[in-house]
């Protein structure tokens, strides 16, 4: 989001993204665990989210701390929600604003991390926020700790369903701090013109974005 400084309004799309997602992604979490039976806990620790919210600065979308949901249904349930939010505003900003989808083509999910130019302010906070949502649904399914994609991996190899704790790595916050300062990292150093954090970024959610081309 450093980059994205020069251009507010996109700026205040990825923070509102990234508030949203988390908050989304946490409620599904808790009402798809509640429903069958599994635990809602919010669980793992604060500097797990903390790491999160600095890859937010760094790259435009981040990730939040685990909640203690044991089940794969919610676990998937969570980043899945998200990703929905993020098309359903895509359309959305298809929908208002005709003249500028010409931005979907052009675009990668990266240019609009990083600010994206050549729209109206109203357009570009829908954008902001419509990628900002896929990005960080795209981010959550990741199959790296603490990710939620981590612990669907986990869950298929070890204990279909309910998901174990260990599968959940949370027997101890340090693996889930490891992962978590792992991608951090893949943030903040870049290899050519873009960081391996968002290249993976592109490669992942660009077929979501150009839907609406």
């Amino acid at each position: 989001m450093l980059w994205a400084l020069g251009q507010p309004v996109a700026a205040l799309g990825l923070i509102g993204a990234f508030i949203a997602g988390a908050t989304l992604r946490t409620l599904v979490h808790r009402r798809v665990a509640g429903r069958f039976g599994g635990s809602t806990a919010v669980s793992a620790g604060s500097a797990v989210g903390a790491l999160g919210a600095i890859t937010l600065v760094f790259t435009g979308t981040g990730w939040w701390r685990p909640t203690g949901a044991r089940r794969a249904l919610a676990v998937a349930a969570g980043p899945v929600a998200v990703l929905a939010a993020g098309e359903a505003c895509l359309a959305g900003f298809a929908v208002a604003f005709p003249a500028q989808r010409a931005s979907l083509r052009l675009n990668y999910p990266s240019d609009v991390l990083r600010g994206v130019v050549g729209v109206t302010p109203a357009a570009q906070v829908t954008l902001s926020l419509a990628v900002g949502l896929l990005c960080f649904g795209v981010l959550a399914l990741l199959p790296v700790p603490p990710l939620d994609g981590f612990r669907l991996g986990s869950a298929a190899i070890l204990q279909p369903a309910p998901v174990s704790a260990p599968a959940l790595g949370l027997v101890g916050e340090w693996p889930a701090v490891l992962g978590a300062l792992t991608l951090l990292l893949t943030a903040v150093i870049p290899l050519g013109d873009r960081t391996p954090l968002l290249a993976a970024l592109d490669l992942l959610a660009t077929p979501l974005l150009r839907v609406w081309a």
